[in-house]
C-alpha cells in the first residue's frame, strides 16, 4: 500500500498538483505522509465529520486537533 501512496504523490507532483491524503486515522500515518510530500491531509485523526453549523467554529479555532497536538510534524 505504501508504494501506491508514494506513487500517487509523485504523479501529482509531476502534474503540478498538491497531494491531499484522505482517511488519515493515526499519528503514525500522518508522520509517514510528511515524508512522502503530501501537502495536506484529512481524516478522523484531525476531526470526525461535523455539521454545517460547526464548520466556522472549527476553522476559527484551527480545528479540534492540529498536527502539533497529534505529535507529528505539520504538513507543508
Amino acid at each position: 500500500m505504501r508504494a501506491v501512496v508514494k506513487s500517487m504523490s509523485a504523479i501529482s507532483s509531476v502534474m503540478g498538483y498538491t497531494s491531499i491524503a484522505e482517511g488519515v486515522e493515526t499519528a503514525e500515518e500522518a508522520a509517514e505522509l510528511v515524508g512522502l510530500d503530501y501537502g495536506f491531509a484529512q481524516g478522523y485523526l484531525y476531526s470526525h465529520p461535523v455539521g454545517a453549523a460547526q464548520i466556522n467554529e472549527l476553522l476559527d479555532t484551527g480545528g479540534p486537533l492540529r498536527a502539533e497536538t497529534a505529535g507529528v510534524a505539520a504538513l507543508p
